[in-house]
């Protein structure tokens, strides 16, 4: 999941002017509209730290004059405003990291396999470097071995960072990233090489990842999806925001599909077009469907 990023203080550099409070408001208002990320009060000197590395290898000692650069427009903006941004969001993510929301979605996919024969969509939002996309594609390709009738299957993973995105398409982890999944799932979905894992060809073939800022949600292509996983991404967005990209989620689920979002994100959250699930451990809805039609 995107996160905010925990850092030691930045030593060894210095800068020639001050990171006082108009420096701060005017980075932090900078982060939130363009990526929605929010920095409070008593997170001002991981900002300043994280800019302060990100500056000192850029080569620049003024924090206003980094501001100007990235705020310039350009090519040369944009690529260092990406840079920026992914010194500033940490790719904090492991396989079944909620095994209780992976087995909710399990017995979502199981339901929906039983009604029909058509595809299923997934998606992971804020996917970082792929752990949680290749976790659900596990569970839809459990449900696929063990039906009668095989199904096509589809899991997109987005997220704000494109170093994240490269290592997702990768699919390669070190053995200790695959001390959560179950050994029998490593040995039928993954090839070993020493101490490295590379996710097989036949499950791999079922992904798509893609750079998304959620704050474009409104022109991202997916709909029609059977479960929105979107974990650990929507506390780092103030209380308003939040409900307005769950809003644009649900309208991107079918009728019947599923929404799981982390435990406490979004806590009294209503919506007219969807059910809350009853869990204690999970926080998840599903769609309403708008007839009497059920798939």
């Amino acid at each position: 999941m995107m996160g905010v990023a925990a850092i030691e203080p930045h030593t060894g550099w210095s800068f020639s002017n001050a990171f006082d409070d108009d420096q701060f408001d005017q980075w932090q208002k900078l982060l939130e509209a363009r990526t929605g990320m929010r920095f409070t009060r008593a997170q001002r000197s991981l900002l300043q730290t994280r800019l302060g590395q990100r500056m000192a290898e850029a080569g620049y000692e003024d924090y206003q004059a980094y501001y100007e650069h990235v705020t310039a427009g350009g090519m040369p903006a944009a690529s260092e405003w990406q840079a920026l941004i992914d010194y500033l969001t940490v790719q904090e993510t492991r396989f079944f990291r909620d095994p209780m929301a992976m087995e909710l979605v399990g017995e979502h996919l199981h339901a929906r396999w039983q009604r029909n024969t058509g595809p299923v969509q997934l998606w992971s939002v804020g996917c970082a470097t792929g752990e949680e996309a290749y976790s659900l594609a596990m569970v839809a390709a459990e449900m696929n071995r063990k039906a009668k009738t095989p199904r096509p299957y589809a899991i997109t993973g987005s997220d704000i960072s494109a170093p994240a995105i490269h290592k997702a398409r990768l699919g390669r982890y070190h053995r200790r990233k695959l001390e959560p999944v179950p050994v029998s799932l490593q040995q039928r979905y993954f090839d070993w090489r020493g101490e490295e894992a590379t996710v097989r060809r036949e499950l791999a073939e079922h992904l798509c990842f893609t750079r998304l800022n959620v704050l474009d949600l409104e022109d991202a292509p997916m709909t029609g999806m059977d479960v929105i996983f979107c974990q650990n991404l929507l506390i780092y967005f103030r209380r308003w925001r939040r409900r307005d990209l769950v809003n644009e989620l649900v309208s991107r689920l079918k009728p019947g599909g599923m929404l799981v979002l982390g435990p406490g994100e979004l806590a009294g959250y209503d919506h007219p077009d969807l059910v809350p699930i009853s869990s204690r451990n999970n926080l998840a809805w599903l769609r309403k469907y708008r007839t009497e039609h059920r798939e």
